[in-house]
């Protein structure tokens, strides 16, 4: 499948759907290169905004961190779902 075909899959998936398949993939090796594209991506977000060269650029600043809390949000609803008792902050509620 293409990507756009992949995110429009997605999109129709119920909560229970993509969490059953996200539990499924944590136990196919291959994901873990997912979970390292994503935590490179947020270690360059964290690495930029810790950056001195933004302290006079506020919006770019502000752009750089809106950056790493998604990434750091997203990374955090995976482990939260494949590991509900170690995720680090509170969980959204059950729909």
């Amino acid at each position: 499948m293409k990507f756009d075909e992949l995110l429009e899959a997605g999109r129709r998936m119920e909560k229970q759907e993509i969490t059953a398949n996200i539990l499924s993939l944590a136990g196919d090796p291959r994901f873990a290169a997912l979970l390292g594209l994503l935590d490179a991506r947020r270690r360059v977000f964290q690495s930029t905004v810790s950056s001195p060269t933004l302290a006079d650029k506020p919006g770019a600043l502000a752009h750089v961190a809106g950056g790493l809390n998604e990434a750091l949000n997203v990374m955090d609803t995976i482990k939260g779902i494949i590991e509900p008792a170690k995720a680090r902050g509170p969980q959204p509620p059950e729909q």
